[in-house]
This record gives C-alpha cells, structure tokens and sequence, in this order.
C-alpha cells in the first residue's frame, strides 16, 4: 500500500504528514526535488514524481544529518518531521536541483517561474516573522539561494553558463577568436555611434535576432554534449548581451531627454 499526497504550503503537508498511519514505520519525507509529491515505503521513501531522478541523482549520495534543532535524523530536506524546524542550507552548487528542474538547457521558463515562487511561499522571510532568529536567518539564506537559482536558470546565458560549469568548463574572453573579437568591436562601435531612436531600435532587432539564433544552437550543442561548441557560442553569447545592456542604456538616455 502506498499514499500519495499532494500539498499546497508546509502547513498542510505536516498536518496532513501527522495523519499517516503508523503501520509504514516510517515518517514522510519532502522529495529532494521539493516538489511534495511523496511515496511511502516501509523501508524507503522515494517520490511518485522524480521516483527514477531521485534514485539516480540523490539516493546514492544521501548522507544523513541532524536536526540542528532537535538532533533527529534527517536527509536532505528542508523540514524536520519531528520539530517541524527549517533545515540549514548544505552544499548548494546545482541550480537545477533547487528549482526541481531537469538539467538540461532547453527549460520551460513558466516552470522554473512556477517553482521559484512555489518554494518561496515554502522559504520566504516573511512566513518566518514570528520565528526565532535562527530560523530567520535560515529563510532568508534559502530565499537568497532561491532568487540566485531563479535568475541563473531563467536567463539563457546565465542558464547556459551554469550548466556548462556543472560539466566542468567555463569560459575565457581572452581566448576570443580574432575575427569573431572583430565583429563583435565593430558592433560595439554601431552601437556607440547610434544616435537616433530609429537607428537603435533596428540595432536592437539585429541583435536580438542574432542572440536568438545563437541560444538555438546552444541548445543542439548540449543536446549532443559538445561542450567545447556550447563554450565558444556562450562566449558569443556573453558580448551580445552586453551589446544589448548598452543599447537598452542608450534607448532609455533618448526616452529621458524627450
């Protein structure tokens, strides 16, 4: 026999947790992935939702820890089932696995949207007002944590750059091949030289259909694991977006002197 519960917020979970029958000798534990979806074994505890994830990226490196609190065993969750007490922040390096999101490149954005404020009606500061000091600064760790990871995995560059570090690479400017250094300076100079709202919004329009194009074929270059191709077109990526910052500055000065 099994239960699967679905929760809305932590309070409904505890309360709904303490109803469990005593019979599966064990508590009910929230997914690493934080999505709530539970599964109750008399000797294991894996979610319904990241059943096959969960084994492959958590079971095997669970190591038990403490309560800071009370001193029960707990795993790696954000709440003690015995005190009800936040749980410290460990070893938060995958933005991916905070959000409860594949990693992978190619993310639905209205997910990640829908996670990251799922978790902060868990996390946030406020819901944790009237608690003691330590579970203050406990929330307001895990909210910090949580707004990193949303803006990492949101934004296709930051999204990319997170990804391709979890592989082990990263890029280098000053490895920037010569004639793509070219183009991009020649850019950086019509962008410069714009005066006119006009001239703007068509360099704006060039460069977002070219961030674009090269966002697609990132995305075919982590689908086939070439990460040394994913780092050169990040790197690409990395100039477009700054010549974007500079030409939104540049629209936004034109609005400011009408």
């Amino acid at each position: 026999m099994a239960f699967k519960l679905i929760f809305s917020n932590r309070n409904k979970l505890l309360y709904n947790a303490a109803l469990i029958p005593r019979l599966f000798y064990t508590r009910p534990r929230i997914c690493s992935y934080f999505c709530v979806d539970i599964k109750n074994y008399p000797k294991n505890v894996k979610c319904y939702k990241h059943f096959e994830i969960y084994q492959e990226r958590y079971f095997s490196q669970v190591k038990l820890n403490v309560c800071w609190s009370c001193d029960s065993e707990i795993d790696n969750h954000l709440f003690c089932f015995k005190c009800n007490k936040i749980q410290r922040v460990q070893n938060v390096s995958n933005y991916f696995q905070v959000l409860g999101v594949s990693e992978k490149f190619d993310l639905d954005t209205k997910e990640v949207t829908q996670r990251y404020r799922y978790l902060q009606t868990l996390l946030h500061p406020d819901k944790f007002a009237t608690k003691s000091d330590e579970e203050k600064d406990i929330s307001a760790e895990w909210s910090s944590i949580l707004n990193k990871a949303y803006s990492t995995l949101h934004n296709p560059l930051e999204r990319g750059l997170h990804l391709l570090a979890l592989n082990g690479f990263s890029i280098d400017q000053e490895q920037t091949n010569p004639d793509l250094l070219a183009q991009i300076l020649m850019k950086f100079e019509e962008a410069e030289s714009a005066s006119d709202s006009k001239d703007i919004d068509k360099l704006r329009e060039n460069n977002r259909s070219t961030f674009q194009e090269l966002v697609n074929k990132v995305s075919l270059a982590f689908q086939k694991q070439d990460y040394i191709q994913a780092k050169e077109l990040l790197l690409e990526m990395k100039y477009y977006e700054s010549i974007h910052k500079d030409l939104k500055e540049k629209m936004e000065d034109q609005i400011n002197m009408k």
